[in-house]
C-alpha cells in the first residue's frame, strides 16, 4: 500500500539539489485526499525519476524552465499530472514515445526504455500513462492509477531503514547519468564512505589507474566505454587488486555476452533504495570476512 504523497515528496528531496543547481524550478501541488496506491514504492518512484529526468533533458537552455507535480482524486482514483514548459515533442512522433528503444535523444544519451518501462509499470498496477506536448509548447503526462479506498493511512507500512549502518572506505560510482551518481553518492557518504565519481567507462578507468578504490560500482551501458569494458581493461591491466565490483543495472538487464564476471562481487537493481544499497555492501562485508 503506497502512499504516492510521500513516495513523491521523497523523490522530489532527492533530486531538487541537482535540478536547482541547472536553474530548474519545481513546484508540487499535492492536493489529493486519497492517495493510497496498491502499488510498489520502487516502481513508482522509477516512474517518476524517468518522466522527470525527460523533463530536465527537454528544459536544456530554457530560461525560467520549470516542472509542475500535481495531484488531484478523479473517478474513484489518483490523478498525477507532471507538467514541463521545455521544447515540447513533434507530433509526428509523439504516438511513439512508449515503444522500446525509441529515442529522440543524441546516441549514447538515451537507451530508449525509460517511458517503455513507465508504461509498463503503470499498466502492471492497472492504470494508464499518456501525454499531451507540441513543439514550444512543453509536454504534460498524466498518470492514472485506482485508489485502494479500503485501507487507512495508518495501515500503510513502510520498510525500516537502518540508520546506524556505518561502512569505510573508498568507492567510485561509474554512471552517465548524474541523477543516479548523486542519489547513490548521497547514500555512501551517509554510511561514512569517501565517494569519487566518473560519468563514463573511459573516464574511471584513468581514475583507477591512479587510485586504489576498495569499492567500484559500475552501469553496464554508458557512452564512450561501457562497463564491461571497464572491467575487460582493469583485467588485461591486473588492476583489480583487493578491489570489490558491483554491477549497478536496471530491472530489464541485457548482460553482454561475454561479461567479466569471474571477479564481479555483487549486484545493485535500479530502482534501489536506501536499504538495497545496505544490503548490497552488507553482502560484500560478509564475502569480505570469509575470504580473510
Amino acid at each position: 500500500n503506497v502512499d504516492m504523497h510521500q513516495c513523491i515528496s521523497e523523490t522530489l528531496s532527492v533530486i531538487k539539489n541537482v535540478y536547482e543547481h541547472e536553474n530548474i524550478k519545481i513546484e508540487s501541488q499535492l492536493n489529493a485526499r486519497d492517495f493510497l496506491l496498491a502499488a510498489n514504492m520502487g516502481k513508482m518512484q522509477q516512474v517518476l525519476m524517468n518522466i522527470l529526468g525527460n523533463a530536465k533533458d527537454a528544459l536544456a537552455n530554457v530560461t525560467d524552465g520549470t516542472i509542475r507535480i500535481a495531484t488531484e482524486n478523479k473517478h474513484d482514483g489518483l490523478l498525477i499530472e507532471i507538467a514541463d514548459n521545455g521544447h515540447g515533442i513533434p507530433s509526428k512522433v509523439l504516438p511513439q514515445i512508449f515503444d522500446p528503444f525509441f529515442t529522440t535523444k543524441d546516441p549514447g544519451k538515451g537507451t530508449g526504455l525509460g517511458l517503455s518501462i513507465c508504461h509498463t509499470i503503470i499498466a502492471s498496477f492497472g492504470g494508464r500513462i499518456t501525454v499531451e506536448s507540441g513543439p514550444g509548447l512543453g509536454t504534460l503526462f498524466k498518470i492514472f492509477l485506482r485508489t485502494n479506498q479500503n485501507r487507512k493511512t495508518s495501515e500503510v507500512i513502510m520498510p525500516q531503514v537502518e540508520e546506524n549502518f556505518k561502512i569505510s572506505g573508498k568507492v567510485l560510482i561509474v554512471d552517465d547519468e548524474a541523477d543516479i551518481r548523486y542519489i547513490l553518492g548521497g547514500h555512501l557518504s551517509s554510511f561514512g564512505m569517501h565517494v569519487f565519481e566518473a560519468e563514463d567507462g573511459a573516464v574511471a578507468f584513468q581514475m583507477i589507474r591512479k587510485e586504489n578504490f576498495d569499492y567500484v560500482i559500475t552501469d553496464l551501458k554508458m557512452p564512450k566505454m561501457s562497463g564491461n569494458e571497464l572491467l575487460q581493461k582493469i583485467k588485461s591491466e591486473k588492476l583489480v587488486r583487493n578491489t570489490k565490483f558491483v554491477i549497478l543495472t536496471g530491472n530489464i538487464v541485457e548482460k553482454p555476452e561475454h561479461l567479466e564476471s569471474d571477479f564481479i562481487d555483487g549486484y545493485l537493481y535500479k530502482p534501489f533504495q536506501k536499504n538495497d544499497v545496505i544490503n548490497c555492501l552488507r553482502s560484500l562485508m560478509n564475502l569480505l570476512f570469509f575470504q580473510i
